[in-house]
């Protein structure tokens, strides 16, 4: 569905495994520039990884499906001649999940969109039964950027 690849750059300095065991080959400058939360969460498993080809490089263990991280790493590099997916086909489920993972590891370039996709979900979840009391019922969370 995303131009994402899941093979391994061949100058990626960086491993991530998916809890589908899916590998993404990524650039630490990367991850660094584009999400807060890299270098590390504290609850990630790391691992160095030596290959015959090139020196060690660092293998992160994460707790999201391939389907989620694809997603959310399409964020960590700039679009020259395309742009960042829109989230707006993705289901409310993934989009959650999507969500969790750009709050988690704090992907700047993909927060506010996350944040606009689940304010129109749970407006169309409302707006069936709109009145103009039911907005006091609506997530505030939501209400707030």
């Amino acid at each position: 569905m995303y131009a994402f690849s899941p093979v391994k750059a061949a100058d990626s300095d960086i491993t991530v495994q998916s809890s589908d065991l899916t590998s993404f080959g990524l650039h630490r400058k990367n991850l660094q520039a584009y999400a807060g939360a890299f270098p590390l969460p504290k609850d990630v498993e790391l691992e160095t990884v030596t290959t015959d080809s090139k020196p060690a490089s660092a293998k992160i263990n994460l707790p999201e499906p391939d389907s989620v991280l694809e997603v959310v790493f399409e964020y960590l590099y700039p679009k020259v001649k395309k742009p960042h997916p829109d989230l707006e086909d993705v289901d409310f489920e993934k989009l959650m999940a999507i969500s969790d993972a750009v709050e988690k590891y704090k992907v700047f370039a993909a927060k506010h969109l996350c944040v606009l996709r689940l304010r129109c979900a749970c407006f169309s979840l409302y707006l069936p039964s709109f009145s103009p009391n039911s907005i006091a019922s609506l997530p505030w969370s939501l209400m707030n950027i």
